[in-house]
């Protein structure tokens, strides 16, 4: 089992790991990664892993903002001191969700969690790789839009927002067109590539290059200009807020 610890407190990570020797003899630590930053460089480079211990807090972001920027599915076991992100870590392959101090049996619980549910079997298909390599392929693919009776296909490079409006989803593109796409923003998240794309809130999804500019409003809370301009105003919430911030740097 290859892993990767992210985590931004020595102790912590030393702790880990010692208890992590002792209960899987076998497991192979591919690193430990104190920032989102260096973690998500080490995951561009190089192979995933099986599992990722995370922290939900790091010195420069949101644990959670990590894996809404990769994109990818790999099983996850939460290690933190806050239980306020328990029910945001579910949109993930949350295998656990340890809160700190937490002791050798409660580990040895979720890695249990972890070959039950999301271990492949000897024979079986890595589902997970297999997702990565399919979704590296939609990066570069059309969507088939339409207006009126007329269909075109429009290149994901010049698509700046999908956005629902009257029970609709349409895209608009860099030159400002609209058209209308028929998808679900729900199935548009699961297909796009989250370098480029986020959603920002249940009615838009936006192309990193599509950000002009942001302003921070009471409670954290931001509102976004596009270009093309939206024809509405687009916000992200607080508890977007910071992830937005990683992501569009």
């Amino acid at each position: 089992m290859k892993i990767i610890i992210v985590e931004d407190e020595a102790h912590n990570i030393f702790h880990m790991k010692r208890l992590l020797n002792e209960i899987e003899p076998d497991i192979h630590i591919m690193g430990a990664f104190g920032s989102v930053r260096d973690t998500l460089a080490y995951l561009s480079n190089n192979e995933p892993p099986d599992l990722i211990f995370l922290d939900i807090r790091l010195n420069d972001g949101i644990g959670l903002g990590l894996l809404e920027k990769m994109g990818i599915n790999i099983p996850v076991i939460f290690t933190t001191a806050y239980d306020e992100y328990a029910v945001s870590s579910f949109r993930f392959l949350n295998v656990d969700y340890l809160l700190k101090p937490f002791t050798g049996n409660k580990l040895i619980n979720a890695i249990s969690k972890y070959k039950q549910h999301f271990q492949p079997k000897e024979g079986d298909i890595n589902l997970s790789r297999l997702k990565n390599i399919l979704f590296r392929k939609k990066k570069d693919r059309s969507y088939i839009c339409k207006i009126g009776k007329n269909h075109y296909p429009i290149s994901v490079e010049n698509i700046a927002l999908f956005y629902t409006e009257e029970g609709e989803t349409w895209v608009k593109t860099f030159e400002g067109k609209n058209y209308i796409l028929n998808k679900t923003i729900e199935q548009l998240e699961t297909e796009v590539d989250h370098n480029n794309f986020m959603r920002l809130n249940r009615k838009v999804i936006c192309a990193r290059t599509a950000v002009r500019k942001f302003k921070i409003l009471p409670k954290s809370r931001l509102q976004i200009h596009t270009k093309p301009e939206a024809e509405f105003d687009v916000f992200v919430s607080t508890e977007k807020s910071s992830v937005f911030k990683y992501w569009v740097s």
